[in-house]
């Protein structure tokens, strides 16, 4: 990954490595400034490095996906299919308890008990709507990676 050599080095059990506890962060202004990105919505099965492919020409630009939507984990921080969230869920709440009551709700207030007229949430529609949050996403515009890129290089 191009930034990825700009990155300091460090050495561990004899061998030299890209520091990545070293984050980038891009500044607010540059999020909020409609000019520089596009929304975009995430379809099924469609992974970063995907859209870094179509939109930067080359899926070593992942990271600024990544980066641009405050994703620091690229496995549970993108979207996860069907299969994948299944699977997430019976791992993270255990065999057969998927559909077992995760929280109450009653006037979008969450409860952790039964508050009289609130509607209860399995753990399948808790992580459901946690997976579907992160469906939609900015997208540096591709005319303005080159300007992103000279700004990171100098921080």
């Amino acid at each position: 990954m191009p930034l990825f050599r700009e990155m300091p080095k460090i050495e561990y059990s004899g061998y030299i490595l890209t520091d990545i506890s070293q984050r980038y962060s891009i500044v607010k202004s540059i999020k909020n400034n409609n000019n520089i990105f596009q929304d975009y919505e995430i379809q099924d099965y469609e992974k970063a490095e995907h859209l870094a492919h179509d939109f930067y020409g080359s899926s070593d630009f992942v990271w600024l996906i990544y980066l641009m939507n405050d994703i620091i984990d690229p496995f549970y921080g993108w979207i996860l299919n069907n299969g994948e969230l299944t699977s997430f869920i019976t791992d993270k709440y255990g065999s057969g308890n998927e559909d077992n009551i995760h929280h109450y709700t009653l006037d979008e207030i969450e409860f952790s008990y039964n508050e009289p007229g609130s509607v209860p949430v399995t753990n399948t529609e808790y992580e459901d709507r946690i997976n579907e949050s992160k469906r939609k996403i900015k997208v540096i515009r591709p005319d303005f990676t080159s300007q992103i890129l000279n700004e990171l290089k100098n921080t």
